[in-house]
């Protein structure tokens, strides 16, 4: 898959030879983990073809994967985009690092931006970061992801109905299929157990209509990791048996 990815990237990069970047996740949202190769054979192609590549890193940088940022799993890009929570989580904050090479024009105004220069966002930024770094919460996220995804591996052994474990971190994610042989989408159901887990005290987002998404607080304990998935656990047991929604 990554080889065919990357064949199409560089048909694309041919096709438009004009490309000044390519932006991307290192991580998806889904989230999807591309192998270590896919990223190096990416920044290959863009400075073959001499454009930038961005990564975008609004959703899983800061310790998110069990690194300070995911690039650190795979290659180092040219520009790194980062937000929300940059700011905590509570304030709007964003932020662009770039190599030195890229500053072109340090002394010029080249605009403005709406959250610009807010000290209070600053300071808040500034405290995460020390307290990520004080806490080693990268490798908390590391250590309790790795035990997360081990407890949905043999979730998936036991439930048909989960069609694809994936994640990386405190950043997971499982897809439900009607079939595991035809791999239909199981939208409704995917719909259901996020409900019925809700009414047993957990929140979590769907994507593409059947993918789980979980990304806790970095902060979680062991134990409250262990509820979660016994709550994901039973609800996809109570929807596998038919004892969904009327």
């Amino acid at each position: 898959m990554d080889a065919e990815c990357l064949r199409q990237l560089e048909l694309a990069f041919l096709k438009e030879p004009g490309i000044a970047c390519l932006v991307a996740e290192p991580v998806s949202a889904a989230p999807i983990v591309p192998g270590r190769g896919y990223w190096q054979g990416a920044r290959d192609l863009c400075r073959r073809y001499g454009a930038l590549l961005v990564f975008d890193e609004i959703i899983e940088g800061f310790g998110r994967t069990g690194k300070m940022f995911a690039c650190q799993h795979s290659v180092t890009p040219d520009i790194l985009v980062l937000g929300k929570s940059l700011g905590g989580g509570l304030l709007p904050f964003a932020g662009i690092v770039a190599r030195p090479e890229l500053d072109v024009c340090p002394q010029l105004s080249v605009g403005h931006y709406t959250h610009e220069k807010n000290a209070l966002c600053a300071a808040a930024a500034l405290a995460e970061i020390r307290y990520l770094e004080a806490h080693r919460l990268p490798e908390h996220a590391a250590r309790l992801g790795e035990y997360a995804l081990s407890r949905l591996e043999e979730m998936k052994a036991r439930h048909a109905i989960i069609g694809n474990v994936t994640g990386i971190g405190l950043h997971l994610g499982l897809e439900l299929v009607k079939d595991p042989t035809t791999r239909e989408r199981a939208c409704e159901e995917a719909a259901m157990v996020m409900y019925r887990c809700m009414e047993k005290g957990l929140a979590f987002k769907t994507l593409e209509g059947n993918r789980i998404t979980l990304r806790p607080a970095l902060v979680i304990t062991q134990q409250e990791m262990e509820q979660a998935l016994d709550i994901l656990d039973e609800a996809i047991g109570e929807i596998e048996r038919g004892e969904g929604y009327p």
